[in-house]
């Protein structure tokens, strides 16, 4: 009884921040699958995600919001680069404060480690935090500006973006960070759509201390995809993608204690030499589930 009272009070506090937040999704796993040319080799990435999203406070003008992630990323017939799977466990916490009758503030942290997890250390953590400023103009229009800051293993990374949200009428939406994550989506009824958006991200992971003298794996990548999304059992969301990765990049280093600045996936200065790279474009494909305490 106490277990499932427990489990009442959680999914009442999420219910009550997702609808003040407008952000359905309580939990979710999505998988995605890419082939990757390495020199004469034609190898493959697949990549596994999993978040849940938690109340930690519910306010009239602030709640504050945990998620916890895990992140794998499996490379097949790629050992030259990396034998063993690269993984990120983080936890992140979002505080969202009203700050007046149009606007909020929204400040995020986020720790986690993120390394082939073979001998396990500090130096498999990575820390990021930011802000996102927003202004609700009209029921169906808001935007706003953030910057978001990552301490990567290749150094310091800064992601400024402009936030917007935009619906012209009851089928369309235009919405996300731009140009990290911006969308654009069309309901064709009111549980099933169809979207396309562009995907940018760097993000890096520790190699063992022991087996490769704590060298590091970066990964950028610029793809754009398209995807369909279906409400089903009313909770569930299913989502099924295709797109292409018009830039993506795989590059060893090896340790260092010089820190340059990155720009989202652009690096500013003298760009360190890699010890190994691969370099190439491809197709992806992406399937995900998610459940959500609100439907569309």
């Amino acid at each position: 009884m106490r277990i499932r009272r427990l489990l009442s009070i959680l999914l009442f506090g999420v219910a009550t921040l997702a609808s003040r937040a407008q952000d359905r999704e309580v939990a979710g796993v999505s998988l995605s699958y890419a082939p990757l040319k390495y020199n004469d080799t034609l190898a493959s990435v697949q990549q596994l995600e999993t978040r849940f999203r938690f109340p930690l406070f519910a306010g009239i003008k602030s709640q504050l919001i945990g998620t916890v992630s895990y992140r794998r990323t499996t490379f097949n017939d790629f050992d030259s680069f990396t034998d063993r799977s690269l993984q990120g466990i983080s936890s992140q916490l979002a505080w969202l404060r009203r700050t007046g009758a149009r606007t909020e503030m929204l400040l995020f942290a986020q720790a986690g480690l993120f390394s082939d997890f073979a001998d396990i250390s500090a130096k498999d953590l990575r820390l990021s935090a930011g802000f996102r400023y927003r202004v609700r103009q009209s029921p169906s229009v808001k935007y706003g500006f953030g910057l978001a800051y990552s301490r990567q293993f290749f150094g310091n990374q800064i992601i400024p973006f402009i936030d917007f949200d935009w619906r012209p009428d009851n089928r369309w939406h235009v919405y996300g960070q731009f140009p990290v994550k911006p969308r654009i989506e069309y309901s064709l009824t009111n549980n099933w759509t169809l979207g396309t958006g562009l995907l940018g991200e760097a993000s890096s992971y520790r190699l063992s201390a022991k087996d490769h003298q704590n060298q590091f794996v970066k990964n950028a990548q610029w793809g754009l995809n398209m995807y369909t999304e279906k409400a089903v059992y009313k909770t569930l969301t299913l989502h099924v993608g295709t797109g292409c990765y018009l830039k993506r990049s795989f590059r060893k280093y090896n340790d260092s204690d010089h820190s340059p600045w990155t720009v989202i996936t652009v690096p500013l200065g003298t760009k360190p030499d890699p010890v190994m790279k691969a370099d190439s474009r491809s197709w992806f494909v992406e399937f995900a589930v998610s459940y959500n305490l609100l439907t569309r």
